[in-house]
């Protein structure tokens, strides 16, 4: 994690990155993997993945895992729920080989390189638990792009997960940003829910699903394109 110079700009601005079929490919089996293979081997039942998937996509951590203790009758504790996290981390460290590595879009750190010469914050805001977000973006060489991280081992709701964006922002940074120059840049209509849910500007990338354009459409993104190679997208962000 580095910090810019916030001399650099007058008005400081900062971009917010989903991690899963934003900044990585989300087709890596270990990403769906983990969630269910955790609660067998830390709770001792079978998992059938029967489930309604598109609840799951763009969830946080902490939904997810209250929804799938919940199946199977686990006892849904702040105890039972930072187990499975514990867990789920040690998992997927265990298990995330050198492939997860190749699913680094290759427009990523050519775009975190040039908002950082630009002097533009950035952060990334996942419904990752804290662990494992952190691990992935290590293990695909982009860790040290971020100045900060909100993530879903905490909220359960989008707009809870958004509203973490300014203190930890206060925390890290020692100041906070003009919801008017905040830019959350993600795959799905959730991307685009905890953008509006603080006031800032959503940014829809294709690069995870050409079936998820339609509903970042209808919740109002600001600005869609193909992937973050896209000219568009800096000149969005420094004319806005």
């Amino acid at each position: 994690m580095t910090g810019s110079d916030p001399q650099k700009m007058k008005t400081p601005k900062l971009v917010l990155f989903d991690i899963d079929g934003t900044l990585i490919s989300a087709r890596h089996p270990i990403l769906s993997e983990a969630f269910f293979v955790t609660v067998e081997n830390t709770f001792g039942v079978k998992d059938d993945r029967i489930y309604d998937y598109s609840k799951f996509e763009g969830a946080t951590s902490r939904y997810i895992c209250k929804a799938i203790l919940e199946k199977h009758k686990v006892p849904v504790t702040e105890e039972n729920i930072q187990k499975y996290f514990r867990a789920m981390y040690k998992y997927v460290v265990e298990n995330m080989d050198e492939s997860y590595g190749k699913g680094l879009f290759p427009e990523v750190i050519p775009f975190l390189t040039k908002l950082k010469e630009n002097g533009i914050y950035r952060g990334v805001i996942t419904g990752n638990g804290e662990d494992v977000g952190w691990h992935k973006l290590k293990v695909v060489g982009i860790d040290k792009y971020f100045d900060f991280g909100v993530f879903g081992d905490i909220p359960e709701k989008q707009d809870e997960l958004a509203a973490q964006v300014g203190p930890k922002a206060l925390n890290v940074l020692g100041f906070t940003f003009k919801p008017e120059n905040i830019f959350v840049i993600g795959d799905t209509e959730k991307d685009v829910e905890r953008a509006k849910a603080i006031g800032a500007k959503s940014i829809g990338v294709l690069t995870g699903r050409n079936d998820y354009l339609s509903a970042m459409q209808k919740a109002g993104a600001d600005l869609i394109v193909s992937d973050l190679s896209d000219l568009e997208v800096i000149n969005f962000i420094h004319n806005s």
